[in-house]
């Protein structure tokens, strides 16, 4: 096996909670460090944005930062016309799916329209460790982001593989850092980049949380799934004297199976050496 396994056992930390959906696109954190937080990074957006929502609603301070080439105003503002026609045509014809398909699309729309604005903004290109055509680095994005106290930034990540490219900008930036929650690709697929990603972080957060993703595929060589869900708290915001978490996961009162057809996966790291 080349998975490094124990260094992904969380230490036990309490105050947990999920914010965002109760489905795939909810994140699991510790509330204090969302509510005192004034900047937020939301690293991937795609059409999933109730994380953003959530922290947008509790905390009215935070500038929030999303960052995603794949979508824009100008789609959605096309998909609000385009709805708009097709909700008349299948009202008309009395086609209820597509006509809640495309109501669907327009609430869609129109959410973007109403929660990108103002302190919230989406930028519509790649996260990269350098600034570049359609790219933006991290050092960027924390420049757009308020001086505040240590730790005061929370950051989101779903960049599909792309995370462990930005993983060093991220260290480089730790001080400035409360939380990163981050699903992780490739993990058995690629465990030495996985391993040592999670090995640089590891030398400023601590790991306190971790679900794994059910829609990717698990390992049964590696007794481990492909995708993992895991969130960091900065060291110096952690207990110092940590202990190793004694619980199985997936959580019962804090996740949910990215996909709900199917049950999650149980990671247990009792039998590890602590």
């Amino acid at each position: 096996m080349l998975l490094h396994k124990e260094q992904l056992r969380p230490i036990a930390y309490e105050p947990l909670e999920r914010i965002g959906a109760m489905a795939d696109g909810g994140y699991v954190v510790d509330g204090r460090f969302i509510d005192s937080a004034t900047g937020v990074l939301s690293l991937g957006l795609g059409f999933e944005w109730t994380f953003d929502e959530a922290v947008c609603g509790r905390n009215s301070r935070a500038v929030i930062v999303g960052v995603d080439p794949t979508i824009s105003a100008e789609l959605f503002a096309r998909m609000r016309r385009r709805s708009r026609v097709k909700i008349m045509l299948y009202s008309l014809l009395g086609n209820s799916r597509k006509l809640q398909r495309h109501k669907r699309w327009r609430a869609v729309a129109q959410q973007y329209r109403r929660l990108f604005q103002g302190r919230v903004q989406h930028i519509q290109k790649m996260v990269s460790a350098e600034d570049g055509p359609g790219r933006i680095s991290i050092a960027t994005l924390m420049k757009m982001l308020p001086e505040g106290a240590p730790h005061s930034v929370v950051v989101k990540m779903d960049i599909e593989g792309s995370e462990y490219g930005v993983i060093p900008a991220i260290c480089n930036h730790a001080s400035r850092i409360s939380t990163l929650t981050a699903e992780f690709h490739d993990v058995t697929t690629a465990p030495q980049q996985f391993n040592e990603g999670i090995s640089r972080l590891l030398q400023h957060f601590r790991i306190v949380h971790i679900h794994g993703n059910n829609y990717a595929p698990y390992s049964r060589e590696e007794d481990f799934p492909d995708v993992v869900e895991i969130t960091f708290i900065h060291k110096d915001l952690c207990p110092q004297a940590p202990t190793p978490s004694r619980r199985s996961y997936p959580d019962a009162t804090l996740d949910v199976p990215n996909d709900p057809e199917n049950p999650d996966y149980v990671l247990v790291f009792d039998q590890l050496e602590s």
